[in-house]
């Protein structure tokens, strides 16, 4: 299988990021710095989110944006599409088309937000997301539960002292009621946890090796699978057998991958990244397809810019969530020569 990506703008050409991306809706969040365009239920809204007046001035320009990760954000439709949470700067923030302005919900311990895509829904009211710094004293680490479409916040597990460094995410399983949850990165903290959605039962898979070691998840009946996010040692694709918990491992990848993402029709996506270690051997982030979740094709690649890292970012691609098909499809990069804080709507066109 092979083929060409198609590249159009965004909603709004000047937008950094896609968070959401609804094809059957046509419900759209995307984001520049702390400015939000929101299309839902037919109309557009335009949202800002306060700042304090000097970061704000210097975010007029990408590159302080990329220093300072005032670019970062993550957004999520709530309640049907007729609320908006999003997570910016350690704060969590609801809007709903008759306030005037977001109002600030709650606020995390050590985070800005949680990353791309780790932020679980259920039932369009109860969302579920972790911590993600760098937490160099190993302090706990919170995962963060709304019952109420972002209006009031508790933490509803901990991962105590010196267990983990951080959680890359929080994904709903669809084919069965569990929570999973992975966790990183460094000897003795990299691990799959299973919780159920009181966090009454949470179980733990993996050994701490970087083989568990990952940000995002493919769920099929059968199994689970990733590609290992590691700049240590080369990446590779991993399946677990969810019967079993056994793990089978396939090919390598050129650097640590990061974000995938499943479309209706059958295809899936997964990108690698750019970042120094000596597992990464390129200096492009890739992006690959998939009809079977085995069997993977290079679709396009883009090179790190030249800022360097990681104070300017490694180099990255991100999906939305969101329905979407491999006709249409959110792409965002960052860090990237020609990519760097853009984000396209794409489709892949067949060989």
């Amino acid at each position: 299988m092979s083929a060409a990506l198609r590249m159009s703008p965004a909603n709004d050409p000047r937008s950094e990021i896609i968070h959401v991306l609804n094809n059957k809706t046509g419900d759209f969040i995307e984001s520049r710095a702390p400015d939000f365009l929101v299309g839902m239920q037919g109309r557009k809204f335009r949202i800002a989110l306060p700042l304090d007046p000097l970061r704000r001035s210097v975010s007029a320009f990408r590159a302080p944006r990329r220093l300072l990760r005032t670019d970062k954000a993550n957004a999520l439709f709530v309640e049907d599409a007729k609320a908006v949470v999003i997570l910016y700067l350690g704060n969590m923030y609801r809007w709903s088309p008759e306030m005037a302005s977001p109002v600030r919900t709650g606020t995390l311990r050590q985070s800005r937000n949680a990353l791309h895509q780790g932020v679980a829904i259920l039932n369009e009211t109860d969302i579920f997301f972790g911590e993600y710094c760098a937490n160099p004293g190993r302090t706990s680490v919170p995962v963060w539960g709304s019952r109420d479409a972002g209006r009031s916040w508790n933490v509803v597990h901990e991962f105590p002292a010196g267990s983990i460094m951080h959680i890359h995410g929080v994904y709903a399983d669809p084919f069965s009621d569990a929570l999973w949850i992975p966790t990183g990165d460094f000897k003795n903290e990299c691990y799959l946890y299973r919780a159920d959605r009181d966090f009454k039962n949470v179980e733990r898979f993996g050994d701490g090796t970087q083989v568990w070691r990952t940000v995002a998840l493919l769920f099929e009946r059968e199994r689970i699978s990733w590609v290992m996010d590691t700049q240590l040692e080369r990446s590779r694709l991993v399946h677990m057998d969810r019967a079993t918990g056994a793990l089978e491992q396939g090919r390598e990848f050129p650097g640590p991958g990061w974000y995938v993402k499943t479309l209706e029709d059958g295809v899936s996506l997964l990108q690698t990244t750019c970042e120094p270690g000596a597992g990464v051997a390129t200096t492009y982030a890739h992006l690959y397809a998939s009809r079977d979740n085995d069997t993977w094709s290079e679709i396009a690649r883009f090179e790190k810019d030249g800022l360097p890292m990681p104070y300017f970012k490694f180099g990255a691609l991100g999906f939305a969530d969101g329905p979407q098909s491999s006709q249409r499809f959110a792409l965002f990069g960052e860090a990237l020569r020609g990519f760097d804080g853009r984000a396209s709507i794409c489709s892949l066109e067949w060989n």
